[in-house]
């Protein structure tokens, strides 16, 4: 994780995540930051990767039209995006 974006997500995750501050361990904050909030996540039933989000899906058919759903949303072409997600199920 680059430094601004470490101090940025650390700054996340004492303001809203509740890790205690330490100026010495600003990566170590925002991870522990990151864990937090995958944690809250998972108890409120949402997915936190792609594997867990497939393996919700009832067939992969619902994967197909999950990932065309998200593919459209991001700044990449469409058909690399696509790609990407199938290796990840492929491998999550």
């Amino acid at each position: 994780m680059c430094w601004a974006l470490a101090a940025d997500v650390a700054r996340f995750a004492v303001n809203v995540m509740g890790v205690p501050r330490d100026a010495a361990r600003t990566k170590l904050v925002a991870h522990e930051g990151i864990d937090r909030l995958e944690d809250y996540f998972r108890s409120v039933g949402m997915p936190v990767d792609l594997a867990e989000l497939a393996s919700r899906s009832r067939s992969p058919t619902d994967d197909e039209s999950r990932f065309a759903e998200m593919a459209a949303k991001k700044p990449m072409a469409k058909p690399e995006i696509l790609g990407v997600y199938r290796l990840a199920r492929k491998w999550g």
